[in-house]
């Protein structure tokens, strides 16, 4: 392998690694893009601030301007307009398709998490925050090994 690299680099041609497309942007293993702002998990604090974009998305502060687009798996009829909001989580992170939302109706789980652009969450009438909290999820393992 070491002569095939060296002799690439005699022709001029570049060596692209196997873990980037073409285009050198880092691909994952089925050979689609991973873009930047998608996360698959998310350290939360104790108590944050949310607001609802509608049935299907909800923008979550967990610091002064950090902001994530939390994306759910459908229509959340569980979802509250205003007013107090728990997140799951385990270990003090949220994971998108194990984590859920949890208001007075039920609960709805999180099917993406993605960045948002940073935007202070107090001060602007026109977009209110309500306060959220973490709720730790923990599971304990029976003396033959199964989770309950």
């Amino acid at each position: 392998m070491p002569l095939i690299a060296a002799l690439l680099m005699t022709l001029g041609l570049a060596f692209v690694p196997a873990a980037q497309g073409a285009s050198g942007v880092p691909t994952a293993s089925v050979g689609t893009p991973v873009s930047a702002g998608v996360r698959r998990h998310l350290r939360v604090p104790t108590t944050m601030r949310w607001r609802a974009i509608d049935k299907r998305d909800v923008l979550l502060w967990t610091g002064r301007e950090e902001v994530w687009h939390l994306q759910l798996a459908g229509d959340c009829r569980a979802l509250p307009t205003t007013g107090r909001l728990g997140f799951t989580a385990h270990r003090g992170h949220l994971v998108a398709g194990r984590d859920e939302i949890r208001g007075d109706g039920g609960a709805c789980t999180i099917a993406n998490i993605v960045a948002a652009p940073p935007a202070p969450r107090d001060g602007n009438p026109q977009a209110p925050t309500y306060p959220a909290w973490r709720i730790e999820v923990s599971r304990h393992t029976a003396s033959n090994g199964a989770v309950r």
